[in-house]
C-alpha cells in the first residue's frame, strides 16, 4: 500500500470553534446560549488516505495502551473488552507489532481466560474479551488462546439450552449485550466449524430484538424500562451509544456468519434499516448526539456512538451492504469529527460516561470503549479509502447550526 495514496475529491468539513479550558475544549453550549455569527473553524481539507488514517489511529492506540493503569491493565470487563476488540482489529492493518503484542501479552498474563466472576451465568458483558482472544487465535493458531473461551461458550450453550425450560424468555436483556457475546459466538463458530455457538446466539438475538427493536423507528430501546419513556420533546428515547453497540454488533456478527446461514437475510435487513435511520440523524458536523430523537437535550457531540456508527457505515460499504454513493460521505464526516474531537493526549474526547440513557458529554470525558470504537472505525475507514472515498463537500457548521 503506497503511503501517499490519495483518494478522489476533497472534503471541507467544519465544526464549531470552542473555547479552551484547563481540561481541553469547553463543552458545547446549548443553541439558545450561542451568540449569532460565530466564527467557523474548518477541519483539515487534506484528502483521506489509508496511511493518514492508520497514522492517526496509531496515535490513539499507543496513547491508550500507555494510559492503562495497574487497575485496568489486566481488566476483563465489558469496557476493556470493547477496547481490546478495537485494538485486535486495528492490529490487522496497523503495520506495527504494537497491537498484536499488546493483545498477546494481556492474554498470557490472564491465561486467556475470560472473566469468570459472573454474578449472572448469562451475563454477556463478561464474554466481550473473547473477541480479542479469538482474534489472537485466528492469527497464531495457538490453542492456548482459544480453549478457555471455547470452554466458556460451551458452558453458555448448555445454560441456554437449560434456560429454554425456565420462565426466563430473554437472556440478552439490554441492547448493549448484542455487541458483547454474539460476535464471540459467531467468530467461534467460524473458527471451529461448529455451528452450535452461532445457532444459540441466533435464538437469543431475535428474542432480544423482539423485545427491544422498534420496527417503526428502526432503532433499539436500551432495555424494557425504556419501552414507554419519552423525551421532553415527546419523542421516544433512543440512546446513541446503545444503538451503536447494536449496529457495530451486527457488523461483527455478519463478518463471521456464513453467507448461507438461514437467518442471515434478517440480520442484513436490520443492519440496512438501522443504518438508513441513523443516516438521517447525523449532525452536519459528522457527529451524533447522545439522544438520537432529541439531540437538543444534550447538544454536545458524543464520540462513542459516533465511532460505532462510523465503523458500521464503512464496514457496510466495504462488504456490499450499504451503497457507497449514499454512505461514504457520512462515514468520512464521522471520521473527521472523531479526529477533531480527540483530546490533546490523542484519546477520544466528548465521550459520554458509563450509563444506560442519554446524558451529557464533555470535552475531557474519555473511556476505553470509545477507543475501541475509534480503532474499529479506523480499520474499516482505511480499507474504504484504499479504493477511493468520494466524499462530498459539505457546508461549514457553526455551534448554532450543527444539525
Amino acid at each position: 500500500m503506497k503511503k501517499n495514496q490519495l483518494l478522489c475529491g476533497t472534503v471541507l468539513l467544519g465544526v464549531a470553534t470552542f473555547g479552551l479550558s484547563k481540561s481541553g475544549w469547553a463543552q458545547v453550549p446549548a443553541p439558545s446560549q450561542v451568540a449569532p455569527r460565530l466564527p467557523f473553524t474548518a477541519l483539515s481539507s487534506t484528502v483521506l488516505s489509508p496511511a493518514q488514517i492508520i497514522a492517526t489511529a496509531q496515535e490513539t492506540s499507543k496513547a491508550q495502551l500507555q494510559a492503562l493503569t495497574p487497575q485496568n491493565r489486566n481488566a476483563l470487563d465489558w469496557a476493556s473488552g470493547a477496547m481490546w476488540a478495537g485494538i485486535a482489529e486495528f492490529a490487522t492493518i496497523s503495520n506495527s507489532p504494537l497491537e498484536f503484542d499488546a493483545v498477546q501479552q494481556l492474554g498470557e498474563r490472564v491465561k486467556w481466560t475470560p472473566r469468570t466472576t459472573k454474578k449472572d451465568p448469562f451475563l454477556a458483558d463478561d464474554d466481550a474479551m473473547g473477541q480479542a482472544f479469538l482474534a489472537d487465535y485466528a492469527r497464531r493458531r495457538d490453542l492456548a488462546s482459544l480453549t478457555p473461551t471455547r470452554m466458556d461458550m460451551d458452558a453458555l450453550v448448555e445454560r441456554l439450552k437449560a434456560a429454554e425450560k425456565e420462565p426466563r424468555p430473554v437472556v440478552l436483556t439490554w441492547c448493549d449485550t448484542l455487541f458483547m457475546a454474539p460476535p464471540v459466538m459467531a467468530q467461534l463458530s467460524s473458527l471451529t466449524g461448529d455451528r452450535k455457538y452461532l445457532d444459540a446466539m441466533d435464538k437469543e438475538w431475535w428474542k432480544t430484538a423482539a423485545l427491544l427493536y422498534d420496527p417503526q423507528e428502526h432503532l433499539f430501546f436500551r432495555d424494557r424500562g425504556f419501552l414507554k419513556r419519552l423525551e421532553a420533546n415527546g419523542q421516544k428515547m433512543f440512546w446513541s451509544r446503545g444503538n451503536g453497540w447494536v449496529l457495530a454488533g451486527l457488523a461483527r456478527v455478519l463478518t463471521y456468519m456464513p453467507r448461507d446461514y438461514v437467518t442471515r437475510p434478517r440480520y442484513e435487513q436490520m443492519f440496512r434499516e438501522m443504518s438508513a435511520k441513523l443516516l438521517t440523524l447525523q449532525g452536519r458536523d459528522g457527529m451524533w448526539r447522545a439522544s438520537l430523537l432529541h439531540p437538543e437535550a444534550f447538544p454536545a457531540p458524543e464520540s462513542s456512538g459516533t465511532a460505532f456508527y462510523c465503523y458500521a457505515f464503512a464496514w457496510g460499504i466495504n462488504n456490499g451492504l450499504l451503497p457507497r454513493e449514499t454512505y461514504a460521505s457520512a462515514a468520512g464526516k464521522a471520521w473527521r469529527g472523531l479526529v477533531a474531537h480527540r483530546r490533546a493526549d490523542k484519546l477520544p474526547g466528548f465521550v459520554q460516561p458509563v450509563g444506560n440513557a442519554p446524558a451529557p458529554s464533555k470535552a475531557e470525558d474519555t473511556h476505553l470503549y470509545a477507543t475501541g470504537g475509534f480503532l474499529l472505525a479506523a480499520t474499516e475507514m482505511a480499507k474504504l479509502t484504499s479504493v477511493g472515498l468520494p466524499l462530498h463537500e459539505v457546508a461549514l457548521v457553526s455551534q448554532q447550526d450543527w444539525r
